[in-house]
C-alpha cells in the first residue's frame, strides 16, 4: 500500500508548494532526522548559484547523498563522478527547527536548509544562501532512495523551480549512474566543502566517515 500512498502524496505536496516562496517554506511536519539518516540518491537540483553553472556541465550521473551524525553534529556528504574523478563536499548541519538546518562554507556564505518533504522514498529538499556579496541563492534539490519517482514528479518538480524564480538552464536532471559518462573512479579522497568540482583529486586518505568510501558508487 505504500506506494500508493506516496504518490498522490508527494505530487500534491509540490502542488501546494506552487503558491509559497521564500523564507515562509515549511518544513515537512512529520520531519524527524531519523527518516533523513543514510544514502540517497540526487534525482534533480536546481540553482542559481555561479559555483552550480561552472559545475553543471559536469554533473551528469546521478550523485549520492549521505546523512550521518557525527558526535553531537549532523553531517551531510556529497560525492559524484566527473571527467576530473570524484568529487565530494561534506557540510556539518545545525539545527534550527525541525525540519530547518542552517550551515556556513567560507566563500560561499551562510545557508539555510528547509526538508519541504520526506517520505521513504523521496525527500525534496530547499536551501537559501545569503552569499557575503549580498546576494541571495537558491537551490532546489530532488532525492530518491531505492524506488523510482512517481510519474509526474519532474515536471512539478521543474514547474517549482521556475516559480522560485529559477530558470530551466538552472535545472539539471541527473542520469543513472554508471550508464553515461564516466565509469567507476577511486573515491576515498575527502575534500573540503569550500573546494571547486574543478581541482584535481587528492590522493586516497583515511576518512573520519566509515560510509565515505561510497559516496561516488550509488547503490540503484
Amino acid at each position: 500500500m505504500q506506494p500508493v500512498m506516496v504518490k498522490p502524496f508527494f505530487l500534491l505536496l509540490l502542488v501546494f508548494l506552487l503558491g509559497r516562496t521564500g523564507a515562509d517554506l515549511p518544513a515537512d511536519p512529520n520531519f524527524t532526522n531519523d527518516k533523513l539518516m543514510g544514502e540517497w540518491v540526487g534525482v534533480a537540483v536546481a540553482s542559481d548559484c555561479p559555483m552550480f553553472s561552472a559545475m553543471k556541465a559536469e554533473m551528469k550521473t546521478e550523485p549520492v547523498v549521505k546523512f550521518w551524525k557525527d558526535g553531537a553534529n549532523l553531517i551531510c556528504g556529497t560525492g559524484f563522478r566527473t571527467s576530473k574523478g570524484c568529487q565530494k563536499r561534506e557540510i556539518t548541519l545545525k539545527e534550527n527547527g525541525n525540519g530547518h538546518f542552517t550551515y556556513s562554507v567560507p566563500q560561499m556564505g551562510d545557508s539555510v536548509m528547509t526538508i519541504l518533504s520526506i517520505t521513504p522514498t523521496l525527500c525534496l529538499a530547499h536551501t537559501l544562501t545569503n552569499a557575503p556579496d549580498g546576494k541571495v541563492y537558491i537551490e532546489l534539490q530532488f532525492f530518491k532512495r531505492g524506488a523510482e519517482p512517481p510519474e509526474g514528479a519532474k515536471k512539478q518538480f521543474s514547474d517549482y523551480a521556475i516559480k522560485l524564480g529559477l530558470k530551466e538552464d538552472n535545472i539539471v536532471f541527473f542520469e543513472k549512474g554508471g550508464t553515461k559518462g564516466p565509469g567507476p573512479l577511486p573515491c576515498s579522497s575527502s575534500s573540503s566543502a569550500s573546494e571547486t568540482p574543478r581541482d584535481p583529486p587528492r590522493p586516497p586518505e583515511t576518512s573520519r566517515d566509515p560510509h565515505s568510501t561510497s559516496l561516488c558508487s550509488p547503490q540503484i
